[in-house]
């Protein structure tokens, strides 16, 4: 009688079975990576690095002697090799004015500073017109009044006046895809659009180009 008792108290005392509390659901977006643009580097340029003057004059790019350094250099079309333009070491990406008197190229100053300058075709009134930016491959438009470039991975616009002292003004930026990388362009005969190409990133680390 006894075990029964003891038997029916334990029982009794045997605490309830606690519900289990329903699962939380919740939707996980993953957020893409923006790409961060890649300055070019010196050795990789993917863009052309000659032009021709409309005095059949071909400006181009050439290791100087006794270091590792690009600078402009001349040579005729039929061969004939010209001279080099002074101060110009470091320079990467060049193009003639229409009217065959000035040069626009880039200089490489730092990873975070690729600059513009203008000198004219002798090699005189050498100028810097931009800094501090990623600033690449400009390209001047068919009446030289405006260059379009490559800033920070976005293509860029400016005018330009003919002046000794160059005035730039109307700078303004045309694209701004955060995961684009603008690398050349060209305007169409007119100067009314202009066509580029540029660098597009996918998640799997590949990149094309568009």
């Amino acid at each position: 009688l006894s075990l029964m008792i003891l038997s029916f108290l334990l029982v009794g005392c045997t605490p309830a079975p606690t519900s289990t509390p329903a699962p939380i659901s919740a939707t996980i977006t993953p957020i893409p990576a923006t790409a961060t643009p890649v300055p070019p580097t010196a050795t990789v340029l993917p863009t052309s690095t000659a032009s021709v003057s409309v005095e059949n004059i071909i400006a181009f790019l050439a290791y100087t002697p006794g270091n590792n350094n690009m600078a402009i250099k001349f040579i005729q079309a039929d061969g004939n090799v010209g001279k080099t333009i002074p101060n110009t070491s470091n320079a990467a990406t060049v193009d003639w004015s229409p009217d065959g008197k000035r040069l626009v190229y880039i200089v490489h100053h730092s990873d975070l500073d690729w600059s513009m300058y203008i000198v004219d075709a002798d090699g005189k009134n050498l100028q810097r017109i931009t800094q501090g930016n990623l600033d690449y491959n400009p390209t001047w438009s068919p009446d030289g009044t405006q260059i379009a470039f490559s800033r920070n991975g976005s293509l860029w616009i400016m005018r330009i006046s003919s002046d000794q002292k160059p005035v730039i003004s109307d700078l303004r930026q045309l694209t701004s895809k955060p995961q684009e990388l603008v690398w050349g362009m060209d305007w169409s005969p007119d100067g009314k659009q202009i066509v580029f190409d540029a660098q597009m990133g996918d998640p799997r680390g590949t990149a094309s180009y568009n």
